[in-house]
């Protein structure tokens, strides 16, 4: 089943590009309407274009995948990871993302081996190559029926680190049975460790010289094509340096976010680099998630079907066996993973970007190399669809819908909350002779601004511009700009927690950059 990246004519790719935009934005509208997950909405469209015209323009290659969109993909989901949410839970998200994946790449490989009869060297690379999961479908449930934040930040985060994981575990396995490098258990343990602590190194290293370049620029052009060359960068080091570049192109995603997004980048660029990454992952997935559909040659999963049955259910079995057991020990040690949890990470493993782009860079002179592709592709079509489009029903089932307010709601009881311990936490601050009597005034006012702009919502901007309209605005921003060392202070002091003084950074970020971009209106008004 040969897949080539790109064929035809560079106007025939510009033409299939823009065909699959069009497409793939018609399924996200139709895919929120009925509350499908629009990425399983591709696939099966994809499917039915692949059916309906024979397309060789565009296919998925390794290269395409492994080095245009997962970096971004990577990158994009790595940003946005709160700290705070991985020190929580970073016991469980390294058990699951190195000894769970080690655990169910050596289930997968013997159940394809004794049940399906397939060659050692084929079931070995099927069960590394296959126990990265991609939670892309079931996070975007999760944001829209309401589900924990931590279960939704478990999911994710789990993900993006086997992915690593397995990236490196598939990388030895080649060498093995492809290059002939003897096993020694030194030798993959050395191997292990050097790909994934040097890509973390790697990463680290990118992250933080990144955040301190942003520091001394303020330009958010600049800065986001910073945040580009990080994301791509880091990856190709690390894959040049023979380490892992998805471990490098994460690490430094979360370093960026966290330390560069939240201390020294502007609110504009916040912003806008926000709805920029926003946009290159839907982009990404969208063209990643069709050209999936289209790759796929339904006559061959056929001739297959009773091996993709066999490999798809040893798959879930590894990975029930995985989560159950990580479950149980982990309840034996006091620090137990509830069970609906349980059954939702099990469920909701699916399969998809990181399997394709490994299969795919399988030599195709690999003995029963068309083989092993025809059937991670149908795993990776029962898992998208079967496991996939099920997920709803499973998350309501196990009570689990709802649990999170809607968004704003719960956003304004948490800073409201918040606002209350702030006030409480002055009184006692000042009774003990922490804070001058001026600068409690200061943060009580801050306080309050915060406290009435989130009860009456934010307030309107003059939509007429008048005399000393410009100067207005630039007085607005200086005082919103001027309130962020006043809310770290609080935080610094105790009065508010991290997620409260992130949610009140983001809002003036955005009211920032919103008053920006009407002064820079009115400004070129004015010279016009």
């Amino acid at each position: 089943m040969p897949i080539a990246s790109m064929t035809g004519s560079t106007a025939g790719i510009a033409e299939a590009l823009v065909l699959l935009l069009i497409i793939a934005s018609a399924v996200a509208v139709v895919a929120r309407r009925v509350g499908v997950p629009y990425t399983i909405g591709l696939v099966l469209v994809g499917l039915a274009v692949g059916l309906a015209a024979h397309v060789e323009t565009l296919r998925l290659s390794s290269d395409l995948v492994f080095y245009v969109f997962l970096p971004i993909l990577l990158f994009e989901a790595a940003f946005y990871l709160e700290a705070r949410h991985l020190r929580d839970q970073w016991r469980r998200i390294l058990a699951l993302a190195v000894p769970g994946v080690l655990v169910a790449f050596a289930l997968t490989a013997l159940g394809v081996h004794l049940l399906g009869g397939v060659a050692w060297s084929l079931a070995l690379l099927f069960g590394a190559l296959i126990a990265a999961t991609d939670p892309v479908s079931v996070v975007s449930l999760f944001h829209r029926l309401g589900v924990s934040e931590r279960l939704t930040t478990l999911v994710d985060a789990e993900s993006l680190f086997n992915d690593g994981a397995a990236a490196v575990l598939f990388a030895i396995v080649l060498a093995v049975v492809v290059d002939g490098h003897a096993f020694t258990a030194g030798w993959a343990a050395g191997k292990f460790v050097w790909m994934a602590a040097g890509g973390l190194v790697v990463g680290l290293v990118v992250g933080y010289g990144a955040s301190f370049v942003h520091r001394h620029l303020d330009d958010h052009l600049i800065e986001i094509t910073l945040s580009t060359i990080v994301a791509y960068g880091s990856f190709l080091l690390g894959q040049t340096l023979g380490m892992s570049g998805v471990v490098a192109c994460v690490s430094a995603a979360i370093v960026l976010g966290n330390l560069g997004r939240r201390r020294t980048m502007g609110p504009v660029t916040r912003v806008t680099m926000s709805t920029v990454w926003e946009y290159a992952a839907f982009v990404a997935n969208s063209l990643i998630f069709l050209l999936i559909g289209l790759s796929m040659h339904l006559s061959l999963i056929a001739e297959h079907v009773g091996l993709v049955l066999i490999a798809f259910l040893v798959v879930v079995v590894a990975r029930a066996v995985t989560i159950y057991g990580y479950g149980l020990i982990a309840r034996l040690l006091g620090a137990g993973l509830p069970f609906r949890w349980q059954h939702v990470l099990v469920w909701g493993g699916l399969r998809g970007t990181i399997a394709l782009a490994l299969v795919l860079s399988v030599p195709a002179a690999v003995s029963g190399r068309a083989t092993l592709e025809v059937v991670t592709f149908g795993v990776v079509l029962l898992s998208l669809v079967g496991q996939g489009l099920t997920m709803p029903w499973l998350t309501r089932r196990l009570g689990l819908e709802g649990q999170e307010q809607s968004v704003s709601r719960r956003r304004r009881e948490v800073l409201l909350e918040g606002f209350v311990s702030a006030h409480v936490e002055l009184d006692r601050l000042q009774e003990a002779g922490d804070v001058p009597r001026p600068e409690r005034q200061h943060l009580e006012r801050t306080i309050e601004e915060e406290e009435n702009e989130l009860l009456e919502g934010m307030a309107p901007i003059a939509e007429e511009p008048g005399a000393g309209e410009d100067d207005r605005l630039a007085e607005r921003i200086g005082a919103l700009v001027a309130q962020r060392p006043r809310i770290e202070a609080l935080r610094r002091a105790g009065a508010v927690d991290e997620a409260v003084t992130a949610a009140l950074l983001d809002e003036l970020d955005h009211r920032v950059a919103l008053l920006g971009e009407r002064l820079a209106g009115e400004r070129g008004q004015g010279v016009t």
